[in-house]
C-alpha cells in the first residue's frame, strides 16, 4: 500500500495498485480488474505511469455487499454490527452517507381524492 500526505490537510491518503487490488480479489488479469473496478463504479486514477485507486473508495465499495446483507437481515442493528466490523470510523461514516443516499424512495402510485374526508386522511397519512 502506498501513502501520500495531502497538503491542504495533513491528512495521510493511502491508495493501491491494481496489482494490489488484483491480490485482494484474487484476479490477475489487468482487464478484468479494471472491469471489476468499473462495474463497482470505482474510479480508476493514472499519475505518469502509475495507475490506482483509492483505499478508502476500494473498501467502501467492498463493503457494500456486506453492509446490505446485514440491513436486510437485522434491520434493527445493522448499524451497530458494522461499526464493530469496520475498519475505522471514517469507514463506518463514509458507509453510513452511502446508505442513506440509497434508501431515498420515490412514491410509486399516485393518489386522488374524492371526498374531503379522503382528503384528510391521505393528509394524515402523508404526514
Amino acid at each position: 500500500m502506498n501513502k501520500d500526505f495531502d497538503n491542504q490537510s495533513g491528512v495521510e491518503v493511502k491508495f493501491l495498485t491494481l496489482k494490489q487490488i488484483g491480490d485482494e480479489i484474487n484476479l490477475r488479469n489487468q482487464k478484468a480488474i479494471r472491469k471489476w473496478l468499473i462495474d463497482r463504479g470505482i474510479t480508476i486514477h493514472k499519475l505518469s505511469s502509475k495507475t490506482y485507486v483509492y483505499k478508502i473508495d476500494f473498501d467502501l465499495h467492498s463493503d457494500k455487499p456486506l453492509v446490505i446483507n446485514l440491513r436486510r437481515n437485522n434491520p434493527r442493528n445493522w448499524k451497530e454490527m458494522y461499526r464493530v466490523i469496520a475498519n475505522n470510523d471514517i469507514l463506518y461514516n463514509l458507509m453510513m452517507l452511502e446508505m442513506e443516499q440509497e434508501t431515498v424512495a420515490s412514491p410509486s402510485t399516485m393518489v386522488s381524492t374524492k371526498t374531503k374526508n379522503d382528503e384528510k386522511l391521505l393528509m394524515a397519512l402523508v404526514a
